[in-house]
């Protein structure tokens, strides 16, 4: 047994006990845990707070197994790697299995299924998760370094986030690049030191076979956890996604068709099928943001699109992103057309040049999909040519709005004249787990200044 971390026995319906690591989320799961059956490593998922099952991608779901405990006071890290690269320091031996030998836990990039990563030749080789039918090429690996770590430990991880153990907390780093345990995002000066998750913070929903997936995910993606009736906007810059028009049911929802879905809970639940239409949009808002009938200065949205593949060669998906950009308040991104680039994804945000008494400085607006559910905001960031890394936490929006917005401080920051190149990552705090978008270094968010 390690100092640093542990295997502890568990059956459904025990307790997650104190020091339990967090891998992340899924829709149908909600909060996942590190667990292994049989030496195979994969998510352990609950129901009520209590250990529900271990679904590993050879075994399968298993009521029984063990679950990874860190000890107080070691810092947790997840690392992203990819094929041929070389094995990260202190990474966790999770196991092995007669077919891939040793294995590491993993899981997908920023935060999700947990599975098992395997070696070729002492480099990482394939990370498998319960569900997939092959193996993925990158991803995160889990890393726990010693007990009372210094700052030259985190070093060796610049570009890794940090993870999470019930009862414990949520290693991250100051803005310094220290570790700490802290209850938000790159505090400066944060202090080691527990934080109590709230009560049900990891409650989850058991997962059914795969046919047959949960009702109610019990967190969708970052940015989106419904709290409202599916009849209720979400809020007022963003579509009502219950539109029945917005439904495609050859969509891909989590890894299964949206139809396959649809008919599963008119079967399972007894829903009529305009309900369980309704179901599938508020699930999957990132999925059905498209709307064919929409006014888009006297065209609809889908004659504008088909223009665009018949006679600028845009792809489908690519036509509709032009029409999106093009009319952003049609289809809810209001954001959009507040002034600046607008870049979606899980933080939807703009980037744009203002001019002050040290020059042109970046200005970042950050507008979460469903900020009820977000606490804090947190911008990573470079520019050319100073690279110089910067961190910054915006800890409220703007008065009377939902944004976040951070503008480079005068005074000795860099400026960011057009032309510069801006290498950048979010992080938020979305129903007091840490999210983020494009942290993962090899997939870092880029922009070029201009005015």
């Amino acid at each position: 047994m390690s100092a640093r971390f542990f295997w502890k026995p568990i059956s459904r319906g025990d307790e997650i006990p104190h020091g339990a690591i967090l891998g992340g989320r899924t829709s149908k799961d909600g909060e996942v845990f590190v667990g292994r059956h049989d030496g195979e490593l994969g998510k352990l998922n609950t129901d009520g707070g209590k250990m529900y099952n271990i679904w590993c991608h050879s075994g399968g779901a298993s009521q029984d197994g063990e679950i990874l405990i860190v000890a107080d006071g070691a810092p947790i890290q997840w690392v992203p790697v990819k094929k041929g690269d070389a094995l990260p320091p202190d990474a966790v031996k999770g196991g092995s299995t007669s077919t891939d030998g040793a294995v590491y836990p993993s899981r997908k990039e920023g935060g999700g299924a947990v599975g098992k990563l395997n070696l070729k030749d002492g480099k990482v080789n394939s990370l498998w998760f319960h569900g997939d039918w092959f193996g993925k090429s990158d991803g995160d690996i889990l890393v726990v370094g010693p007990i009372g770590a210094d700052e030259s430990w985190a070093k060796q991880y610049e570009h890794a986030s940090g993870g999470e153990a019930h009862g414990i907390g949520a290693w991250i780093k100051d803005h310094k690049g220290a570790l700490a345990i802290a209850g938000g995002i790159a505090a400066a000066g944060a202090a080691a030191g527990g934080i109590a998750y709230a009560a049900g913070a990891f409650d989850g929903k058991k997962e059914e076979p795969a046919a047959a997936p949960a009702t109610t995910p019990a967190a969708s993606p970052a940015g989106y956890a419904p709290d409202q009736p599916a009849e209720a906007p979400i809020d007022e810059n963003h579509p009502r996604h219950h539109d029945p028009a917005r439904y495609d049911a050859d969509a891909m929802c989590d890894g299964i068709v949206a139809s396959e879905r649809v008919n599963w809970l008119e079967k399972e639940k007894g829903m009529s099928h305009d309900d369980a239409v309704k179901e599938v949009l508020q699930e999957f808002p990132k999925v059905f943001w498209w709307r064919p009938q929409a006014d888009c200065d006297g065209s609809k949205a889908k004659d504008r699109a088909k223009w665009l593949m018949e006679n600028k060669g845009l792809s489908k998906e690519d036509a509709r992103l032009q029409v999106r950009n093009e009319f952003p308040k049609v289809f809810g991104f209001a954001l959009a057309s507040s002034g600046g680039d607008f870049v979606d994804g899980k933080f939807p945000h703009t980037l744009q040049l203002v001019k002050t008494s040290d020059g042109h400085k970046l200005k970042f607006a950050v507008t979460p999909r469903h900020p009820k559910h977000v606490t804090l905001v947190a911008v990573h960031y470079e520019i050319s040519p100073d690279n110089q890394s910067m961190n910054f936490d915006v800890n409220s929006p703007e008065p009377g709005t939902h944004t976040y917005v951070h503008v480079t401080p005068n005074g000795g920051y860099p400026s960011c004249p057009p032309g510069s190149t801006v290498k950048y990552w979010l992080a938020a705090v979305v129903n007091g787990l840490i999210e983020s978008q494009g942290e993962a270094h090899h997939e870092r968010l880029q922009w070029t200044a201009h005015e």
